[in-house]
């Protein structure tokens, strides 16, 4: 067969070399796929473009890495390392079936360039030593991809499309990885993953739940998420991040941050919820119990925003901590009230603060609502001391009266010729205004500041 014929044969299409069963599995024909790899193996070079690769041989999976084979298998003749010691290519290349890479070594250079894998993608305990290229690969339909891998040296998957589950747990990236536009369409997991060398996720979609538990990203490496599209919803557990991880236009309304410390991270041009403060998914999950833990995110981000000067963020932050601590205090007086009485419980009272406070001035984030229950108590007060001198027929002509008293009250920078009708309940009013005011004033030189 001439070199032109062996090239053609290797790259021709193999629907005809395998049989459907009842359950739409794959029966292969198996002489002819013994012959496929045996030519494979006497081709002599690593050239493998536009290859059609059928079934793999059966993996000698009691073979540990380095160790010479003991019969052909795959790429490999017997004796030899499952290695591959030159560049690799396999540019536009289909595999048909499952394909395994269990215990091989790259040495050099490997490009998956706009490859297609049909069925599961396993690539255990495999090492690449080169430059590791998956872009614009394809994962098929239906099936896994997954990689527990070390990367030496740069790798790309750039443009990949991940059509199923995949996963990169336990994996190691030494070098630069990039994951810039690729396109996880279901599940992806990066459990402790190690990410030594620089990171990219630039307008990389995720529509199914991102995992990155234990994952960890070196403080002098960069680790961008930029421009996220499609986010069904991000998890980070348990991850101390460095200085160097910067989140950039990315929604935090869809991400959960469990056991993180956010204090030193860089957030540029994010989203929060669009609201008066910071919302982070953690609040819509139905089994949120831990309040603590989800304050204490709120106050690293206010820690993390006051360090960058960012006011309004910080703001922001500061309302939604103070938030949920009402809510884990009026979950802890409820879970007692039936060992304590609720007003000797001091969560109770501690609640019954916080709920005024942010009732009253929004955490004096809100120089507005403090300022409107100012006009509010002036007005009640107004109508309280009218009820209590004059009569209703007499409204029109000593309600303005009865206004001064309170005004004069509230406010005393107001003085009024009128005689107070009622010491205590003007002493009350000018409590109550005395307060709000000071929550004016305090939430205006805030507002001011930002």
């Amino acid at each position: 067969m001439s070199e032109q014929e062996l090239e053609k044969y290797f790259t021709m299409d193999k629907s005809n070399w395998y049989t459907l069963d009842d359950r739409g599995r794959k029966e292969w024909k198996m002489e002819k796929v013994a012959e496929f790899w045996k030519r494979i193996r006497e081709k002599g070079n690593n050239n493998f473009n536009n290859y059609k690769f059928p079934i793999f041989e059966q993996s000698s999976t009691l073979i540990k890495k380095g160790q010479p084979l003991k019969e052909d298998e795959n790429f490999w003749k017997a004796g030899e390392k499952q290695e591959f010691t030159e560049d690799v290519n396999f540019f536009a290349a289909m595999f048909e079936e499952k394909t395994h890479f269990t215990n091989i070594v790259f040495r050099e250079n490997v490009f998956f360039t706009d490859a297609f894998f049909a069925e599961d993608v396993i690539f255990d305990n495999t090492t690449f030593s080169g430059m590791a290229d998956f872009a614009a690969a394809t994962f098929g339909f239906g099936k896994k991809a997954l990689f527990n891998s070390t990367f030496k040296a740069e790798s790309h998957f750039d443009h990949a499309t991940f059509n199923e589950e995949s996963g990169f747990s336990g994996s190691i990236f030494e070098g630069k990885v990039y994951f810039n536009k690729t396109n996880f369409k279901e599940k992806v997991d990066f459990f402790r993953t190690k990410f030594i060398g620089d990171t990219y996720f630039e307008h990389t979609t995720f529509e199914g739940e991102v995992d990155f538990t234990k994952t960890i990203f070196k403080n002098t490496s960069v680790t961008l998420f930029q421009d996220l599209k499609n986010v069904s919803k991000l998890y980070f557990s348990d991850i101390n991040f460095p200085k160097t991880v910067t989140f950039r236009r990315v929604d935090f309304t869809k991400t959960s941050f469990n056991q993180c410390d956010l204090t030193e991270v860089q957030f540029n041009e994010c989203e929060w919820g669009g609201g008066i403060r910071v919302v982070l998914a953690n609040e819509h999950d139905n089994n949120l119990k831990d309040y603590k833990e989800l304050e204490s995110l709120y106050r690293q981000l206010k820690r993390n925003f006051d360090t960058l000067k960012n006011w309004e963020l910080s703001g922001k932050a500061y309302r939604s901590e103070m938030l949920i601590r009402r809510y884990r205090l009026h979950s802890s007086f409820i879970k007692n009230r039936k060992k304590t009485l609720i007003v000797f419980d001091i969560n109770f009272w501690e609640w019954l603060f916080y709920l005024i406070y942010g009732r009253s001035s929004g955490f004096t984030q809100s120089f507005l609502t403090p300022f409107l229950w100012i006009i509010i108590t002036i007005i009640l007060f107004a109508f309280i001391f009218f009820h209590l001198k004059y009569k209703w027929s007499e409204f029109i002509e000593c309600f303005p009266d009865a206004l001064q008293v309170s005004l004069a009250s509230a406010l005393p920078l107001f003085k009024t010729k009128i005689e107070g009708i009622n010491w205590w309940l003007s002493s009350l009013e000018t409590f109550i205004c005395s307060i709000l005011l000071v929550f004016f004033i305090l939430a205006l030189r805030k507002r001011f500041k930002q």
